[in-house]
């Protein structure tokens, strides 16, 4: 982050449904990670496939896929 501001970083599934937030908070400037245990919001375990990461910033947003494979 360029500056201190609110984060929402959101993942979905293909349907679009929301699968868990992972942050929803004001951090300070910086590099900052996450790290998603692939669990939804109830705490079960989600199956492996392909998910929607939303990274909301600023008033900016970005989505991308990732991919959570079975172990």
């Amino acid at each position: 982050l360029p500056a201190a501001g609110r984060v929402r970083l959101v993942l979905y599934d293909l349907r679009g449904a929301r699968v868990t937030t992972l942050c929803d908070a004001t951090l300070p400037a910086g590099s900052h990670n996450f790290q998603w245990d692939g669990r939804d919001a109830q705490g079960a375990t989600v199956a492996p496939g392909m998910y929607l990461a939303r990274l909301e910033v600023g008033g900016a947003a970005v989505t991308t896929r990732i991919m959570r494979l079975a172990r």
